[in-house]
């Protein structure tokens, strides 16, 4: 398969999944989540990724730029029979046309599924597995509110690294969650 062959059935699998074209990017609008998906290319090794934000922790009539709450591109995996970067390296030249389609429908479907069923659910289930911003791990409820003024006056909002298991139970005292959550109301 050639690259203009490529990008026409990529954009085919991607239109029938939900998603729409934007420039280089492809975006899925569900009720409480906006997912992005970008086809890289970093040292030959091309692939897919996603990021995403929540909707009701951003305006999205403003012109502000968008500041996502997934804060790393996860790589989407197609092939778990190899290892490292192949996992999610895209050989396209080396596809026959309904085996690609085939193949991206089915990793479109392992990890959009769970999202369109209940994003918040899965996110908050699932929340130590993805590097969330701040306002997300709050909105959803899957940190400790008491130290929540430390957390959002240091890094900027976002929680150091290497003091990650010091923030994992942190309770946001009551006068501030109160704050965020009119600050979260009025962007609705």
């Amino acid at each position: 398969m050639d690259q203009k062959t490529f990008n026409k059935l990529t954009k085919e699998v991607f239109l029938e999944y939900g998603f729409t074209k934007q420039k280089d990017k492809y975006i899925l609008k569900l009720e409480d989540i906006t997912i992005f998906v970008v086809f890289r290319s970093w040292r030959g090794i091309k692939s897919f990724s996603y990021y995403f934000y929540l909707n009701h922790l951003h305006d999205r009539s403003s012109n502000d730029e968008i500041q996502f709450d997934l804060m790393a591109e996860i790589k989407l995996e197609h092939d778990t029979s190899v290892k490292g970067y192949h996992r999610h390296e895209i050989l396209f030249e080396q596809y026959e046309e309904d085996e690609y389609k085939n193949m991206l429908r089915q990793m479109l479907r392992s990890y959009f599924d769970t999202y369109k069923a209940n994003a918040l659910q899965f996110l908050k289930d699932h929340h130590e597995e993805y590097p969330l911003s701040n306002r997300a791990r709050i909105f959803l409820d899957v940190i400790d509110y008491e130290k929540g003024k430390e957390i959002i006056t240091e890094g900027n909002g976002r929680i150091p690294l290497h003091r990650l298991d010091e923030y994992k139970n942190l309770r946001i005292p009551k006068d501030i969650e109160a704050q965020w959550i009119e600050e979260i109301r009025t962007k609705r």
